[in-house]
């Protein structure tokens, strides 16, 4: 029986040769959306779940509503404190932040890099190896 499903499938693609294709490109475009869709979902769920006490670490980001209105994962530093001591559930709180676009010159020679700073109770979030110096 399926042997007969098969062979009448054949006929219609080889007869209906557009509409197969059109079929056929929709199927694999649908199951390629679908693919990227749960790989994203699935990285955004598994985004550094690799620390300790990860389920227990929150990001606060800023929604500003001026005009244009936007999202920035930079919030007003002070915020942190108030947080803390507004909500009791708060055990700790950590700020970092980090600029692009810094130019160090020495001599002739302009390097541009990324430097990234972090108060002293960031490293009690994060398990994260030095590689050289410590942590203090």
């Amino acid at each position: 029986m399926i042997k007969h499903y098969l062979k009448v499938a054949f006929r219609n693609l080889v007869k209906y040769k557009t509409q197969s294709l059109v079929s056929i490109i929709g199927l694999a475009v649908g199951f390629t959306c679908f693919a990227l869709s749960v790989l994203w979902i699935r990285y955004e769920m598994t985004y550094d779940t690799f620390h300790n006490g990860a389920d227990r670490i929150y990001m606060v980001r800023a929604h500003y509503t001026d005009s244009p209105s936007s999202t920035s994962n930079v919030s007003p530093y002070r915020l942190a404190n108030y947080l803390q001591e507004k909500v009791r559930d708060i055990e700790a709180t950590a700020s970092s932040c980090r600029y692009r676009d810094m130019k160090f010159r020495l001599g002739d020679n302009e390097q541009e890099v990324v430097m990234a700073t972090a108060d002293s109770v960031f490293m009690n979030f994060f398990n994260i190896r030095l590689l050289k110096g410590t942590v203090n």
